[in-house]
């Protein structure tokens, strides 16, 4: 029974680091993104905005096919999760992803201009 704890406790362990590390990959994508925009590297800039548009819809169209994964990842998270409707969550996620990629796609837009690609 003491192998089966410790082994729980490594398995919790590293599902806090692999969370803290997707944080700090988002948060380092836009600090990066941020980065190549004041230093007049727009071309790189966008490029890292647009993948982060494709990363975002990718998402958001895998938690609308596959509900389950989405109630799992909110588990995961501590957020509240109906487990007899896992579609419950899925309208507040569309409306934050949709809020976050048009603020991507005016930051995109913007990125283009100023690469010289509009």
């Amino acid at each position: 029974m003491r192998i089966l704890n410790r082994g729980s406790l490594y398995r919790k362990r590293l599902d806090i680091v692999l969370e803290l590390g997707r944080v700090v990959i988002t948060v380092g994508i836009g600090v990066l993104a941020l980065i190549l925009y004041f230093t007049g590297q727009y071309v790189l800039a966008f490029w890292l905005i647009a993948l982060s548009i494709l990363s975002g819809s990718l998402a958001l169209l895998k938690a609308v096919v596959n509900p389950n994964w989405y109630a799992n990842e909110r588990m995961k998270a501590g957020l509240e999760v109906d487990v007899f409707n896992p579609r419950k969550g899925i309208a507040s996620l569309i409306v934050t992803k949709g809020i976050l990629l048009t603020v991507l796609l005016l930051i995109a837009w913007r990125l283009a201009d100023k690469a010289g690609y509009l």
